[in-house]
């Protein structure tokens, strides 16, 4: 069972459209088009960067996390349910983190950015984000 909590973000992912760009010198950067969490009446769209600057391993997946997930997943915390997830008590770090980072100097943390029909997991450290 997969437990997520989602990030505390000012808005939710409302996109169909996911770009994932990896580079080694400057990590992984995610662009969706969000909406804010407190609405407003209208449906205003805005573009926000995800941007993972030490990333051990990436994943995209094709495919809607959910409906793939739908039984192995649960929301833990009180954060508003935003569509960018960090997961506690992952296998995958666990497994993964004596290759990448046995010192846990990079304090490593599992995280999912959930599209429409796809998906990006990553082993990263702290990101930053930019909304526009």
């Amino acid at each position: 069972m997969l437990s997520l909590e989602p990030e505390r973000l000012d808005c939710r992912i409302s996109t169909t459209e996911m770009e994932v760009r990896y580079t080694e010198q400057n990590g992984v950067s995610i662009n969706v088009d969000v909406t804010p969490l407190e609405e407003s009446g209208e449906m205003k769209y805005h573009q926000m960067q995800l941007n993972f600057s030490n990333v051990a391993e990436l994943r995209c997946i094709t495919l809607n996390f959910y409906e793939v997930n739908y039984d192995t997943y649960e929301l833990i915390g009180t954060n508003p349910d935003t569509g960018v997830y960090q997961v506690h008590t992952s296998e995958w770090l666990v497994q993964e983190r004596g290759k990448y980072d046995p010192r846990n100097r990079l304090q490593l943390k599992h995280y999912i950015v959930v599209g429409y029909d796809s998906y990006a997991e990553l082993l990263a450290s702290a990101y930053t984000v930019d909304i526009q």
